[in-house]
């Protein structure tokens, strides 16, 4: 209760649905605000010593996706690094792609379209 009281949620309905914030963080990055901001607000929070630099503990999971399906081609340009160019005239299909998945292999068990968290 009390952290839905500090963040301003009365209701279910003042809850953003998943959607909304992709776009908002996605609009956000692609003009280098997302970076800039939260870089202020640790900023911040280092300047009320709510931050410590001592004790961190780095854990990396998995998180296997669904597998993605593009074309060689596409595959190709994903690798580039132009992923963000792909499905534009299909934004309904871009939305569900994650380009930053990507194959990965931990001991003799392999990952397919894994992002590390």
């Amino acid at each position: 209760m009390s952290f839905r009281e500090f963040i301003g949620v009365e209701s279910v309905l003042d809850v953003l649905d998943a959607r909304t914030v992709w776009k908002y963080r996605n609009d956000l990055s692609h003009n280098g605000v997302y970076d800039m901001l939260f870089k202020h607000f640790y900023e911040y929070l280092e300047s009320q010593g709510l931050i410590l630099h001592s004790g961190k503990i780095i854990d990396a999971s998995f998180m296997v996706n669904p597998r993605q399906r593009n074309t060689r081609q596409e595959n190709a340009v994903i690798k580039s690094g132009c992923g963000e160019s792909l499905w534009k005239e299909q934004p309904h299909k871009k939305c569900h792609k994650d380009i930053d998945a990507r194959r990965v292999k931990k001991g003799d068990e392999r990952f397919l379209d894994t992002r590390i968290i």
